[in-house]
């Protein structure tokens, strides 16, 4: 054990500065400070003048500056790549960093922002400039003369806090034996960020927990880890878990890592996870989106859930990640009195259990006992109604709410397979879906003699009551076509119809019903949708044009949907008029065109912007698609596209022909768009630009023209046409590749000094831009390159490999370039973070990486 501990300080000493190396971001060469803390003595290093620092700040007890050698000296600083520390120093304010607006977290993205133990500190200054959007956890604790209750702004961080003059109390509450005394009178502890209210570690069941007693509410989520508790009983009157916010909020409940923990003790908890905004948005909690997860692993092997715990969490379907196995405490007796049975049959099943405990298994040698079960509200195990030869029906399961599960079964927890004269399958009364369900699971009907569900809404009205996953005979309910809902002229009324709807992707098809206003429903507006010829139809919204379809749809400007299909067009002809589709400017969301025989796109030339919708957590999407006569887009006239790689391009079996233009690849490439490619497309041989910018073709330097802003072609530069390079002087743009390679004077690359862009459609085995084996190269740098080449895959990255000069002399001037073209560089084969910091050798860096390895196999080993 001794030589554990000694060998810790001692790895320490070679990984600090690899993980600091890793961490450097580019900055200006004159903009390093490497001090370990901020003294009068170490202020003569500081670059007062830099705006872009990398380095870390600390002000500790070393710290001696006034007031004003602080103002003068760090009031230009606006960005920090490094962490910034406040802890036990005699500072009264922060007021100096007035203009600080982003600093990393000490230990990585989900770090440490540190103000602790400083006697005089009044005031956090403008600190709040770079809490927006901030991961750090901020811990502010025994500054006894600082009120944070006053910083708002603190309360929606993720907030460790105790010991000040005032403190945000029960809220966002992190217990550790160093916070637990400040902690003893919250009633209610409120909206944790990182989806955690409450946080409890390293806690000993020695310690006095009685004040949280009197704790009957958390909104968001619990964390309990690495204790050595037994139980959570001193949450026992906890009554109530409440997720934060409203519908796209979720919470957590993580318990995990307490070696000693055996049980939770929260039967009392009547109401878990309510969302009081989540229903006036239509939102229902479903398996597939669930906004509760719930997580318990790595406690005592004996760790058990009663069945009253297990019953409260299946309630609202969370995602359960269960690594462990989980038992049912063996206490079967519960607080509300209602009997509970264990099941082994039907011989000695008593008629009046409300909760069975075991694998309900219905086959054709007990089927005729099954009316045993009609009081049965809540089966813990799986429930199997196989191969019976005469039941009819499942009315004998009209009161079931809920069936749960915890031991782990690759099969499905509710499975009614093989039955003979089954003709009906439904659960009136059960209302959430089997307990756990995660991605992939689904209730399996399957095999069944005779057609369970005739038609289509059947199979939806089971899916909508138990808000599960379906799989009727192989197939789930929206693999049997669309819901329709057609040609009804006195049809006014859908409102029920919402409970069909738990967030698939079934198309629902609500067409020519003359009385019907769509246009009052709100939760249509979630649905896939495709309307027309009603009395009101959603108007611009989600539209689907189709030849049925297309009268209807002349006048939209803009069109708003999700990312994946706002506007999606499918099997229309050249000679149909879409003339209707000139108006449109503008649409929110993406766009999905297939199945036609159109030549072109132009209906949408006057289209200008393409948006990401307010809410997309995902890549917007452009997908067109078997189109066998389509050999453009024409749109040359849009402006406005989504940014920094918020866009996907799918543009695949349209004709062999197919091209875009120089203007569209590289209003695409801009905006990074992700370009999934399995055709090859051409660039478009009209050359000509809107903007008249003069564009040539690259055959080499004998015919070129230096007047040209935008070069199509593979631009070579070798040994044999080094001295022409000069006439690239005014390039912008490169649609092909860009390769230095074997030149014998070249020494930099100022002749590429105007370059903004590198673009190339064609795949390629090679890299798009690559400088290989020059002689006397000794400085590669892209100043005006803002944007990665396109398209880029995730393996792809700018080459610099095998020129006899060293390129990079240190590690941060490949960051530089990284920084500059936002993509990856390799250097003779290795990343930048591989590559030596000033004043290291790569020798010395492979030596300690070497060495790291081996300390780390000598303290496994002992």
């Amino acid at each position: 054990m001794l030589f554990k501990l000694l060998l810790i300080p001692l790895i320490s000493l070679f990984l600090v500065p690899i993980v600091q190396s890793q961490r450097e971001m580019a900055c200006d060469l004159n903009c390093h400070f490497a001090e370990p803390y901020i003294s009068s003595e170490t202020l003569k290093k500081w670059p007062k003048t830099c705006k872009y620092l990398c380095g870390n700040l600390i002000f500790n007890e070393e710290t001696d500056l006034t007031d004003y050698e602080l103002s003068v000296n760090f009031w230009k600083l606006e960005e920090l790549k490094g962490f910034l520390r406040i802890q036990n120093s005699t500072l009264t304010s922060l007021n100096f960093l007035e203009n600080l607006r982003a600093r990393q977290c000490e230990g990585g993205e989900f770090g440490e922002f540190v103000v602790s133990n400083n006697l005089y500190l009044t005031n956090l200054g403008n600190v709040k400039n770079f809490a927006n959007g901030d991961k750090c956890t901020w811990r502010i604790v025994k500054n006894p003369k600082l009120d944070i209750s006053s910083y708002e702004f603190l309360a929606y961080l993720r907030l460790e806090n105790f010991g000040n003059l005032k403190d945000y109390e029960c809220v966002n509450v992190r217990i550790t034996p160093e916070s637990l005394p400040y902690y003893s009178n919250c009633l209610s502890i409120n909206n944790g960020a990182e989806e955690k209210a409450l946080k409890i570690s390293n806690l000993s069941s020695l310690m006095d927990l009685s004040g949280f007693l009197k704790l009957k509410s958390v909104v968001g989520g619990i964390e309990i880890s690495n204790t050595d508790l037994e139980d959570l009983s001193f949450l026992k009157n906890l009554k109530i878990i409440e997720m934060p916010g409203g519908p796209m909020d979720r919470a957590t409940i993580e318990i995990q890592n307490n070696p000693n923990l055996k049980r939770l003790g929260w039967d009392f908890i009547t109401v878990i996870f309510v969302c009081n905004l989540c229903y006036s948005y239509h939102f229902q909690v479903l398996p597939k989106n669930g906004k509760l997860l719930l997580k318990i692993t790595k406690n005592h092997a004996e760790f058990c859930l009663s069945i009253e715990e297990v019953q409260k969490f299946a309630k609202v379907a969370p995602w359960f990640f269960n690594e462990d196995k989980i038992l049912f405490c063996a206490n079967l007796t519960r607080a509300d009195g209602q009997k509970v049975c264990k099941f082994e049959g039907f011989g000695s099943f008593e008629t009046d259990c409300y909760h069975v405990v075991g694998d309900v298994i219905v086959d054709e040698d007990n089927e005729k006992d099954v009316w045993m079960l009609e009081n049965v509200t809540h089966i813990y195990g799986s429930l199997i109604i196989r191969d019976t030869r005469e039941l009819v029906n499942l009315d004998f399961l009209a009161s079931l709410k809920s069936v749960m599960r915890l031991k782990k079964d690759e099969d499905q927890i509710i499975r009614i397979l093989s039955n003979k004269k089954l003709e009906k399958v439904i659960f009136p009364k059960m209302t959430t879906p089997p307990f756990p369900i995660g991605e992939g699971d689904f209730i399996d009907i399957d095999g069944n003699s005779l057609e369970i569900f005739k038609i289509q809404r059947d199979c939806i009205l089971i899916r909508a009551m138990t808000k599960a996953d379906v799989k009727y005979n192989g197939k789930g309910c929206c693999e049997y076509g669309d819901f329709v809902v057609s040609n009804n002229p006195y049809l006014t009324d859908i409102e029920r119809l919402q409970n069909f709807y738990n967030g698939d992707e079934c198309t629902w098809r609500f067409v020519n019903n003359s009385q019907l206003d769509l246009s009052s429903y709100g939760f249509m507006a979630n649905v896939n949708l495709e309307n027309y010829g009603n009395l009101k139809d959603s108007g611009c919204a989600s539209v689907r044009i189709t030849p049925e379809s297309l009268p209807y749809y002349s006048n939209c400007t803009s069109i708003t949907g999700n990312y994946e299909g706002a506007l999606r067009i499918y099997r229309m002809s050249s000679s149909m008029d879409l003339t209707g589709f000139l108006n449109l400017k503008s649409v929110v969301g993406g766009i999905e065109i297939r199945d036609t025989d159109l030549v072109d796109l132009s209906f949408l030339k006057n289209l200008k912007n393409l948006k990401s919708p307010g809410m997309a957590v995902g890549q917007t999407t452009i997908s067109i698609q078997n189109n066998p006569n389509l050999k453009g887009l024409g749109w040359d006239s849009i402006t406005v596209l989504p940014k920094g790689n918020l866009l996907f391009l799918n543009i695949t079996n349209n004709h062999p022909e197919f091209c875009l233009t120089i203007d569209e690849v590289q209003k695409f490439a801009q905006v990074d768009a992700t370009f999934f490619n399995e055709d090859k497309i051409l660039l478009c041989p009209n050359l000509t630009r809107a903007d008249d910018q003069k564009v040539c073709k690259f055959d080499g330097f004998e015919s070129f023209e230096t007047n040209c802003r935008h070069v199509v072609g593979d631009v070579i530069v070798d040994e044999d046409n080094e001295k022409d390079v000069w006439m690239l002087e005014n390039v912008t743009y490169i649609y092909g590749s860009l390769i230095i390679r074997d030149t014998r004077e070249l020494v930099n690359l100022n002749f590429l000094a105007s370059l903004r862009m590198v673009m190339r459609l064609t795949k390629d085995e090679d890299q798009i831009i690559r400088i290989l084996s020059n002689k006397k190269l000794e400085k590669v740098i892209f100043p005006k390159m803002k944007s990665r080449p396109f398209p880029m895959r995730v393996d792809d990255f700018i080459d610099i490999d095998g020129n006899s000069l060293e390129i990079f002399k240190v590690q941060k001037e490949c960051l530089l370039i990284r920084a500059m073209t936002k993509a990856k560089v390799k250097y003779n084969s290795k990343s930048c973070t591989k590559l030596p910091r000033a004043g290291e050798t790569s020798i010395s860096l492979d030596i300690k990486l070497s060495m790291v390895w081996i300390f780390i196999l000598l303290l496994v080993h002992f």
